[in-house]
């Protein structure tokens, strides 16, 4: 299985869903090790339930916020959870039936869910998110970019063809 370490490629930057993310990724990876390292199947299982627990919280939170930001592509980016919620069944059968090699490529599946998804369909959804987040601060008064009324910028035309912008020109055309 290829690493899961974080990297920055899976970062949405959005800082509370890159937290659960990374939890994802420590929480798959120590469930990895742990069947290599031949632990005891009901250990694995534990593990296998918290992972299947946070997964199941982020997935959660992750979808409150597309809802509440009206993304307009949360119904695809749901039915992308609902992959890794198959997954997840599939190894808690895996587990279940014991099998290492199945236990294993469970695993690979949800790790490259994980790798791939994060780096493409939630950094979408994590610029929406910013971009959202941004738009509902409250604005500070003071800090609001302003063009001072005196000053308006127009754009003219001269009679050689050439545009350019003056300041206080006569307007043809006024750029508010």
């Amino acid at each position: 299985m290829r690493s899961l370490q974080w990297t920055a490629e899976n970062s949405v930057y959005v800082p509370e869903l890159d937290e659960e993310h990374q939890a994802m990724f420590r929480l798959t990876q120590e469930l990895r090790h742990a069947v290599v390292e031949g632990e005891a199947r009901e250990r694995l299982k534990q593990k296998a339930q918290l992972l299947a627990e946070e997964v199941a919280g982020h997935l959660r939170h992750e979808e409150r916020l597309m809802r509440e930001a009206r993304y307009p592509h949360v119904d695809w980016h749901k039915r992308q959870h609902n992959t890794i919620r198959n997954e997840l069944t599939e190894l808690a059968e895996s587990l279940r039936s014991g099998e290492q090699a199945a236990i294993l490529g469970s695993l690979e599946a949800i790790a490259k869910w994980m790798r791939d998804h994060t780096s493409v369909a939630d950094r979408m959804a994590g610029a929406y998110l910013r971009n959202y987040q941004r738009a509902s601060a409250p604005q500070d008064s003071g800090a609001e970019l302003r063009r001072p009324s005196s000053t308006s910028l127009t754009l003219r035309t001269s009679t050689s063809g050439r545009n350019g912008f003056c300041k206080n020109a006569a307007p043809e055309r006024i750029i508010p």
